[in-house]
């Protein structure tokens, strides 16, 4: 009997170890988990049409409102644009995202074609629920492809719940008529989650962007997958699949297959 007990008492720290562990692993929420990655996924995607505007365009823009209907200041001198977006009753295209704060553009200063090599600065700026920090650069060449990178990006999500993220995206500009169309991107960002753990987001099938959707404020791709990947120890991860799925021609619904192979709609209405 006394050895039965010996042994059973040599057992019950390797057994209670176990039960820590798993449940650290079920005290992680995977539907949190899975919104704040789409949110910094999201974030990334919605200033692009901003970006590639052009910069003669913004410098002959008269009356034709922008998204969120920012002040446009111009800088000839320093080739730099300020997307100035402040809170107004009569923008009617910032009642579904809402923008507030500054998105800096500075162009290529000595190139005659500035919208060549573009840097984008975040100052103050909150789009919907998140607000960034850092910035972005974009370098276009021959054939309206556009290579983007950007290092320790910083997202918040509120209460000082923040993810940093650096990465390089590709984004081929689609051209109709002598104009820009569509956007359509792939790439790959990597950082830390608010849980302090390594993340990694690819864009395995291009999300594709509309400029008429733009035009109306509503910021949905209309199509692309993405697979999301989290460390859950030294040698393991867990893994999102998610889809972009058109409903109409400016709407989509996001779904996330989750680590433990459930399906999470991360839009609802």
């Amino acid at each position: 009997m006394k050895k039965v007990i010996f042994i059973l008492s040599l057992c019950l720290p390797l057994l209670i170890g176990c039960k820590e562990d798993e449940s650290k692993e079920i005290q992680t929420d995977l539907t949190i988990e899975a919104q704040e990655i789409y949110g910094a996924s999201s974030a990334l995607s919605e200033p692009l049409f901003f970006v590639y505007f052009g910069y003669e365009n913004y410098k002959n823009l008269d009356s034709i409102p922008l998204p969120g209907c920012p002040e446009i200041l111009v800088d000839d001198s320093l080739k730099q644009v300020r997307l100035n977006f402040k809170a107004s009753e009569d923008c009617t295209l910032s009642e579904v995202y809402v923008r507030s704060g500054e998105i800096i553009l500075n162009y290529d200063s000595i190139s005659n074609v500035p919208d060549t090599k573009i840097t984008l600065n975040y100052n103050s700026y909150a789009y919907g629920p998140h607000s960034l920090s850092g910035s972005r650069t974009f370098e276009l060449d021959e054939d309206s492809v556009s290579h983007e990178k950007f290092e320790n990006l910083l997202v918040n999500y509120g209460s000082d719940v923040s993810s940093e993220i650096s990465g390089e995206y590709t984004h081929t500009l689609i051209i109709t008529d002598e104009e820009l169309s569509q956007i359509s991107s792939l790439g790959q960002i990597k950082g830390r989650n608010p849980a302090g753990r390594k993340i990694e987001i690819n864009l395995i099938s291009p999300k594709i962007q509309s400029k008429s959707c733009f035009s109306q404020n509503l910021m949905l791709p209309s199509g692309g997958k993405e697979s999301w990947l989290v460390q859950r120890g030294e040698s393991t991860t867990a893994s999102y699949a998610v889809t972009y799925d058109p409903v109409s021609t400016c709407d989509s619904n996001v779904f996330a297959v989750l680590p433990d192979g459930k399906t999470l709609l991360l839009n609802p209405e």
